[in-house]
């Protein structure tokens, strides 16, 4: 940009280092959900009025000694409102809440995890894993768009696009289409 630049350098040659920027709040009477520090961008609007279109924040989850904890907001203007769309803390990452309670925790109305895959005839996934076994919930454009559900390269169901079912086989030719091979019994 043409704005003014603050930059900071550190020409120190090791991977261990290099420039810091420390927010430090001093204070003698810190309380859980203090905020520690902020980072705003700030445009106007068509008043000309000052306006924080998005923020980066900071706070104190836990101040207790030996388990404290942080939290980290990423915060947006969303039709006149600003609206804290992310956080961060020691358990996870929240969108839509401030207070995951797992790695990843969507909240909202209507919530939808959308998982999208651009190219051609892709296959997009959703993949859970232990450490036994490893499950795949997944879209095959390169097999004629179907749903399928697997553990390993077992393809254990088939959802294809007519909304056909099959359960052991990969092409289902009627609305529940089961099949077992090995025993040839239902």
């Amino acid at each position: 940009g043409t704005g003014p630049t603050l930059l900071f350098t550190d020409s120190a040659g090791d991977s261990f280092s290099g420039p810091n920027l420390n927010m430090y709040r001093d204070s003698s009477s810190v309380n859980n959900d203090d905020i520690l520090g902020s980072l705003n961008w700030q445009g106007n609007n068509n008043n000309a009025e000052i306006v924080s279109y998005a923020s980066l924040r900071s706070s104190i989850v836990s101040k207790t000694d030996g388990s404290e904890d942080g939290r980290l907001f990423f915060g947006v203007l969303a039709s006149g409102t600003h609206t804290t769309m992310a956080s961060i803390t020691g358990t996870g990452l929240g969108i839509g809440t401030t207070s995951p309670d797992d790695l990843l925790h969507l909240k909202g109305t209507d919530a939808t995890l959308l998982v999208e895959d651009a190219g051609s005839n892709s296959n997009p996934a959703v993949e859970i894993k232990n450490d036994a076994v490893h499950w795949k919930l997944q879209a095959r454009g390169g097999d004629s768009d179907n749903f399928r559900i697997a553990e390993g390269s077992n393809i254990h169901t088939v959802i294809d696009t007519s909304g056909n079912v099959g359960i052991g086989t990969t092409s289902p030719g009627t609305n529940l289409h089961i099949s077992d091979d090995s025993t040839g019994l239902i």
